[in-house]
């Protein structure tokens, strides 16, 4: 009779293990998902930094065309007097290049906080999978 029980007992937690190995594996392959997520999210994140590091670097450089657009208008002639509604299409041009600039890098701001949401939510899914894992361990 004992025996009996013991072998009854002796098979339940086989399949508790079995059971728990299903977990275990379950959980790893979760794991490899986040980890292969927060990966691409990160490469995400990097290049929407580089569009937005791009985006300061022309909106800078159409500043500095500006400054020194408005430095040539002011030392001309009467001669450059006819050339200045040239001059000013063209700032016209810039300015309107940096709002679509200035556009885009907001865009890359609220994308890159979207990413960065996204990576934060994915590494608290990872602490719990691990956590999980913990506990099931135990």
């Amino acid at each position: 009779e004992q025996t009996r029980k013991l072998r009854q007992d002796a098979e339940k937690m086989k399949k508790l293990a079995k059971k728990l190995l299903q977990q275990k594996n379950k959980c790893e392959a979760q794991m490899k998902s986040m980890e292969s997520e927060h990966a691409k999210t990160s490469a995400e994140l990097q290049q929407a930094n580089g569009v937005r590091q791009d985006l300061e670097k022309l909106v800078e450089k159409k500043n500095e065309t500006i400054v020194s657009l408005q430095q040539k208008i002011a030392h001309k002639d009467e001669a450059a007097v006819l050339q200045t509604s040239t001059s000013q299409q063209i700032l016209q041009e810039l300015n309107e290049k940096c709002a679509h600039y200035e556009a885009q890098l907001k865009q890359a701001a609220t994308e890159k906080q979207a990413l960065q949401d996204t990576n934060q939510s994915l590494l608290q899914q990872m602490q719990q999978l691990e956590e999980t894992q913990t506990t099931s361990a135990q």
